[in-house]
């Protein structure tokens, strides 16, 4: 995983309203750097600590909101090749919007948990030391969001090559009818009615048949036939072959129809 640095960055951008807020509570002074609570009672000490608490997470929050995307694309900037980096502060910001509820958890955790055994703070020492648990749960996010950004860029790339090669080609059939039954093509028509099995099949004579799934031998067909529709009826209702159409219909958009028919007579 990335360093994210945010021990730093939080102290830099964040200890100055934090101390601030802390200045204006009663029965608080600042002495070598720490703030100690002057009265010693449970009741007293308890509501001072919820106020601190209250105020470091609404500043660290309030600076996530604005900055988390922005911190992890300078982070990242000199070891990732980001073309777009206005598009990856959104996805970036999304996450963060997804998992604020957790960060916050995490956060109000930490902060109840030292205040449980501390009478006094030291904002730069809380800010550097005591929050690594914070700071790696937004390290996991970001890196999430990054990743999963990539992932996404590399599917849309791959359907723009795919959509290029099968749609802007000369096509050798109109309209092809695929019909899958129990993971296994059981016949292919043309536009014209003529089953085509047995001849698209053989398409893929430069594969190893054992090797390959009825997507593969669907892809390879789409690949040498390109036709500009195609139809697909089918009776497998698995996640799988949601996931083959789902990529099947970014390729050919309104130009694909999918049917499921459970009828034994497919």
């Amino acid at each position: 995983m990335y360093e994210y640095k945010l021990h730093k960055t939080f102290y830099v951008n964040t200890s100055l309203n934090i101390r601030n807020r802390i200045k204006g509570i009663d029965d608080i002074k600042f002495e070598k750097g720490k703030y100690i609570f002057l009265k010693e009672d449970y009741y007293n000490s308890k509501t001072i600590s919820d106020e601190i608490r209250k105020i470091i997470l609404e500043e660290i929050i309030e600076y996530l909101e604005q900055n988390f995307s922005l911190d992890y694309i300078k982070l990242i900037d000199k070891r990732e090749n980001i073309s777009n980096k206005k598009e990856l502060q959104v996805f970036l910001s999304q996450a963060f919007y997804e998992n604020e509820h957790l960060i916050k958890e995490i956060l109000n955790e930490v902060i109840f948990d030292f205040f449980n055994y501390n009478k006094e703070i030291s904002i730069k020492g809380f800010l550097y030391f005591r929050m690594k648990d914070v700071y790696e749960l937004i390290e996991k996010i970001a890196l999430k969001a990054l990743n999963d950004y990539k992932l996404i860029k590399a599917y849309d790339e791959f359907i723009e090559i795919m959509r290029s090669f099968l749609l802007e080609k000369d096509p050798k059939k109109n309209h092809l009818k695929i019909f899958i039954k129990d993971n296994d093509i059981k016949q292919i028509f043309d536009d014209e009615n003529k089953n085509r099995k047995k001849e698209y099949l053989s398409l893929e004579h430069i594969y190893i048949k054992e090797e390959m799934t009825f997507e593969d031998e669907i892809i390879n067909i789409l690949l040498n036939v390109y036709p500009t529709k195609v139809t697909i009826v089918h009776n497998i209702n698995e996640e799988r072959i949601s996931i083959f159409l789902s990529l099947l219909k970014d390729i050919f958009e309104e130009n694909i129809r999918v049917y499921l028919k459970k009828d034994e007579s497919l």
